[in-house]
């Protein structure tokens, strides 16, 4: 417990500290300044450190000093909780958007061997869209199942044709939208060649042959881009079956 005087009676806010008249006691100087006494420039820095983020204490609180480099390491200190602060800025979006932690490529983008960039592009791009076509395709299902099952509700419940009707229409125009885009498949055929980028760059980053030689990056190279050079062929070539007229008409 530490008795402080009613000087810097905002002190009383960190635990362990009263001022002299909360506890019943004579004030230790009543006229003396908070930078007068022994005990106040210690608390004041305590009691500024308080009023920050819980993540913010410990580095800050740490790299506080009275010697002679004190500035300095103080600016350290802060240079610290903002490294701290963005890093954490950084992991709760990633939660917030992806909902999972970080890739373990992303993770080891950087160790040795280093992944080319054209590979990590590659991979990026198969990733995102794949994502983006999954998330597509599960919420237009979904809006279509509901809007087929609200279409008869609603001409019982309303008892009005028309309002019936616009339902059903809306479920038709989702169904050609689905239809159009066609995510699922996207989604699947995205998600193939993703896995197989994966698979080259795991077995890149083991010194799996054939990437045990000296031209391990050219060779890992060459692999995702033929990859991605298979599934453009086979998106195209499905596009082009289902524009096709069929022959039975």
């Amino acid at each position: 417990m530490v008795v402080v005087p009613e000087a810097v009676a905002g002190l009383a806010a960190i635990s362990g500290v009263r001022t002299a008249a909360q506890l019943g006691v004579s004030s230790l100087d009543a006229s003396a300044s908070a930078g007068s006494l022994p005990v106040a420039p210690a608390l004041a820095r305590w009691a500024s450190v308080a009023a920050r983020p819980a993540f913010e204490l410990a580095p800050c609180r740490s790299q506080i000093v009275d010697d002679a480099s004190g500035v300095e390491t103080q600016r350290q200190g802060k240079v610290t909780c903002r490294t701290e602060v963005v890093s954490l800025t950084k992991e709760s979006a990633a939660v917030v958007v992806g909902g999972a932690e970080p890739h373990w490529i992303e993770d080891a983008a950087g160790d040795e061997p280093v992944v080319p960039a054209p590979v990590m592009a590659k991979w990026r791009w198969y990733r995102l869209h794949a994502t983006r076509a999954c998330r597509s395709s599960h919420r237009s299902e979904v809006l279509n199942l509901v809007l087929a099952a609200l279409t008869p509700a609603v001409t019982l419940v309303v008892n009005q044709p028309v309002a019936g009707a616009t339902v059903g229409t809306a479920a038709v125009i989702v169904a050609g939208i689905r239809s159009t885009y066609r995510w699922q498949e996207n989604w699947i055929s995205r998600s193939r060649a993703r896995y197989a980028i994966e698979r080259q760059i795991a077995h890149f980053k083991h010194r799996v042959a054939p990437y045990d030689n000296a031209d391990a990056e050219a060779v890992l190279v060459k692999a995702v881009e033929d990859i991605a050079e298979a599934e453009g062929h086979a998106w195209e070539n499905n596009r082009r079956s289902s524009s096709r007229p069929s022959a039975n008409i």
